[in-house]
């Protein structure tokens, strides 16, 4: 071979190899796999550590504050409604349950005072119709009366009762404005005996309504007393079967 064609440092089988790459028609040589990511590997993503969430922001004062203001706030609503809740089932039930018996006792008599007002009503018819039985017509007619005003004393000393157990005294006086009249009117009409205890009504029902404003205790008392009377009173004359 002619070495003046051989580069400096470059041996004659050296240039045979380098003229067998160029040569036409030589298959180039495939070139080297790409190297495969690292994401693709599932070993890898594995143990890959999982990624930390950020840590929670402090409370900030106002925020604190406001939710303590919150907490002490529904704490003493709970208190003042437990303690309005405590009020009413001590104080205001049993009174309630008075006031309804004795709102019981005046609807019954003012329905048989009502009823009374019917017969006074029927009895002045027949005393129009029959002129000739007055006497005992005039009997009936003052036996009525009678039943009428007795229930209409009781029916005014029951309000009375019932104003005091309201804690209103003023209510009660107007209630017993003409109960004195109508303690005459049936002394009137009853024996002497009877009529004593009426006079003796009448005058405890003064001393009631002179303490009405300052002493309600002893008001209700009397009132009490004055009310069993008045029953008495009633069934001595009118006996109930």
């Amino acid at each position: 071979m002619d070495e003046e064609n051989l580069e400096p440092g470059q041996t004659e089988p050296d240039r045979e190899n380098d003229v067998d790459i160029s040569q036409p028609g030589a298959p180039p040589e495939p070139p080297e796999a790409a190297e495969a990511p690292a994401d693709s590997d599932p070993a890898a993503a594995e143990d890959k550590p999982p990624a930390v969430p950020p840590a929670p922001q402090p409370e900030g004062r106002f925020r604190r504050g406001f939710r303590l203001f919150i907490r002490w706030t529904a704490g003493l609503l709970l208190v003042f409604a437990l303690g309005f809740l405590a009020a009413t089932i001590l104080l205001y039930l049993p009174k309630s349950r008075e006031v309804v018996r004795e709102g019981d006792r005046l609807d019954q008599a003012n329905a048989t005072i009502q009823e009374l007002e019917e017969q006074i009503e029927a009895v002045n018819l027949q005393l129009e119709a029959a002129e000739n039985n007055q006497e005992i017509q005039q009997e009936a007619l003052d036996s009525a009366n009678l039943h009428t005003m007795i229930l209409s004393a009781l029916a005014d000393v029951t309000q009375g009762r019932l104003a005091l157990a309201s804690d209103d005294p003023e209510g009660a006086r107007l209630a017993l404005t003409n109960t004195p009249e109508t303690f005459q009117n049936i002394a009137a009409l009853v024996d002497s005996e009877q009529a004593d205890a009426v006079m003796a009504m009448e005058q405890r029902l003064e001393l009631a309504l002179n303490v009405l404003d300052g002493d309600t205790t002893t008001a209700l008392s009397d009132l009490e007393v004055i009310a069993n009377n008045l029953v008495k009173l009633e069934n001595t004359y009118f006996v109930v079967p």
